[in-house]
């Protein structure tokens, strides 16, 4: 899962970016970005499905706008409960979990996916040292099969470790945005979570 900050790259490098990314076989986009208004986000949104059509797209922490327009959302950790959301619930939601009882809310509250972290000490999170590899064994066992990415300081040497771990795969932003050649390092990051392999994300 890349997420996306297109501060790091500027709005049109942006674009280009997830383009070769999904060249080196992205496959899912968290459009992160919340200093953009509702129009500004839709635009960058519809640009990117005309642009990737095969790539899934979610929105981060907009559900209203997610369930109006096809996309699937991720949410935050203590962002209330969606259960009256029937359209989100079709289209696919996640959540953002830090520790193991709020792993357990949003299985309970029916997420399709988890996002853990934070993993490993990374700058986007100065001060943090990080869960390590023992949280997300922790987390993938009380929530297994669903799906859990993990976030935070995420390299292609850390990613087989995460895999080995429980985790689905990996969430990252300045791993393919600060990257020179980067569908090479989409590719190496896909390369490093294919043993084992995972199982299917059902929606």
């Amino acid at each position: 899962m890349l997420v996306t900050d297109r501060r790091r790259v500027g709005a049109r490098r942006l674009l280009e970016v997830i383009e070769r990314s999904c060249a080196g076989g992205l496959r899912l986009v968290q459009l992160r970005e919340p200093d953009l208004e509702d129009d500004g986000l839709l635009e960058l949104a519809f640009d990117l499905r005309r642009r990737v059509p095969r790539v899934r797209l979610i929105l981060n922490d907009r559900p209203d706008l997610a369930a109006t327009h096809g996309f699937g959302v991720q949410l935050p950790e203590r962002r209330p409960a969606i259960a009256a959301s029937h359209a989100v619930r079709e289209l696919g939601f996640g959540r953002s979990v830090h520790e193991e009882a709020a792993a357990l809310a949003a299985e309970n509250e029916g997420a399709d996916w988890l996002v853990l972290g934070t993993i490993f000490p990374t700058p986007s999170k100065p001060g943090l040292g990080g869960g390590g590899l023992d949280l997300v064994r922790r987390i993938c066992r009380r929530v297994a099969p669903r799906p859990v990415f993990a976030i935070g300081g995420v390299t292609v040497a850390a990613a087989p470790q995460l895999r080995r771990a429980g985790a689905y795969g990996v969430a990252v932003s300045r791993a393919i945005l600060d990257a020179g050649a980067v569908a090479s390092a989409t590719r190496a990051l896909l390369d490093a979570l294919r043993d084992p392999a995972p199982p299917a994300l059902s929606r």
